[in-house]
């Protein structure tokens, strides 16, 4: 009976001992996708990891449970140093998303490549870039809430520049539409155009923008179909061959103005006798340069010497900048020349003023000289 009894216990000690836990934390760890991703960023620190942990695995067949359990513990050790730059790697890329947080991140990853060379501190370190995460993930939300808040804010900026244009317009009609006569000749058409005008005024005052440009935009209309139904009543009721001398006068007298390079252009049934004012401003400026006093003062007399004219003055610019940004610095411009010329005697209720940015450019915006002569103001006689 004694043989079989010793038998058994010679199997029994012959058979391999349990395996370490910290050798199958290091096998469990060594399988997730993080450590094959390791592989590529620290592949020396996982080729040790790797080589560790067979020296484990062989000391744990042999019995030798310590030494299973050293090199296992050494191997983690190299395997977690490699997984941690994975992650660092990660948080890197995060951190650098929030531009505010740029410099902390920097400092944080210089202290995390020094903190990866100790192993005891790899759960402080992990810890830390969770942090980081949150943070940054809380930045980019605030990011996109101010990014939110600035698209509303230029979608409410456009919408105002948009309304004020239109309404600019339907004031520019209604002036076309009382130099027939329409009060008188189209009554009805007329009295539409201005009653939607100051419906589009107040919704302007009001904020409602959207709806200031379509009462503007009916203003327009209605003054348009004023001008055309009261120009044949008018044009038969004035006398036109004094109003052609008139207006031949008035084009003599104004390409007489030095430095001036006077034009006629058509548009429908509306002549327009163009003064063109160029280098009145400097480079992004509203303010009128001086030297220009004599230019406006003869320019203010010539408007005090035809005052049946409506004026439109206008405000151009090259095409280099934001088109709200132009469009503000154009209507500027022409708001100074207006002021300019009222403060020298011309009557204001004659003007219109506006801006066209850079809708309407006279040059090659490509060249300098061209980009000069587009950025002008042109102060328009209507008739």
């Amino acid at each position: 009976m004694r043989t079989p009894v010793l038998a058994m216990l010679l199997c029994v000690s012959c058979a391999t001992p349990p395996k370490p836990r910290e050798l199958s934390a290091l096998e469990e760890l060594r399988a997730t996708a993080d450590a094959k991703t390791a592989e590529k960023r620290a592949p020396k620190l996982s080729e040790s990891a790797d080589k560790s942990l067979a020296r484990a695995q062989a000391h744990w067949e042999s019995d030798e449970l310590e030494e299973s359990r050293r090199d296992a513990l050494m191997g983690a050790i190299k395997l977690k140093t490699a997984i941690a730059l994975v992650e660092q790697d990660r948080a890197r890329a995060r951190i650098e998303a929030s531009r505010a947080e740029l410099g902390r991140s920097e400092a944080d990853y210089a202290k995390f490549a020094k903190e990866l060379q100790i192993a005891n501190e790899q759960i402080g370190l992990l810890e830390k870039l969770a942090t980081e995460r949150e943070k940054s993930a809380a930045e980019r939300a605030r990011a996109e809430q101010e990014q939110k808040k600035l698209s509303d804010k230029l979608a409410q900026e456009q919408q105002q520049l948009t309304a004020q244009r239109a309404v600019s317009d339907a004031e520019l009609a209604i002036k076309n539409a009382d130099t027939v006569d329409a009060r008188t000749h189209a009554a009805t058409e007329y009295t539409t155009a201005v009653d939607q005008l100051a419906r589009a005024q107040s919704e302007f005052r009001q904020a409602s923008f959207v709806a200031a440009r379509t009462s503007a935009e009916l203003s327009r209309q209605k003054a348009e179909v004023a001008l055309a139904m009261a120009r044949p009543t008018f044009e038969q009721a004035e006398a036109g061959k004094a109003k052609r001398s008139q207006d031949d006068a008035l084009a003599r007298d104004a390409a007489a103005i030095p430095g001036i390079s006077v034009r006629l252009e058509r548009r429908g049934d509306m002549t327009r006798l163009v003064l063109p004012f160029q280098n009145l401003f400097k480079r992004k400026k509203t303010a009128i340069d001086r030297g220009h006093e004599g230019t406006l003062g003869t320019v203010a007399s010539l408007l005090q010497k035809y005052p049946a004219y409506p004026v439109h003055v206008v405000g151009h610019t090259d095409n280099k900048g934001k088109a709200d940004a132009l469009l503000t610095l154009s209507v500027s411009r022409a708001q100074a020349v207006f002021d300019a010329l009222v403060s020298r005697g011309a009557e204001a209720k004659r003007f219109t003023v506006s801006g066209r940015a850079g809708d309407e450019p006279i040059a090659d915006n490509r060249s300098s000289s061209g980009k000069k002569q587009n950025n002008r103001v042109e102060v328009v006689f209507l008739y």
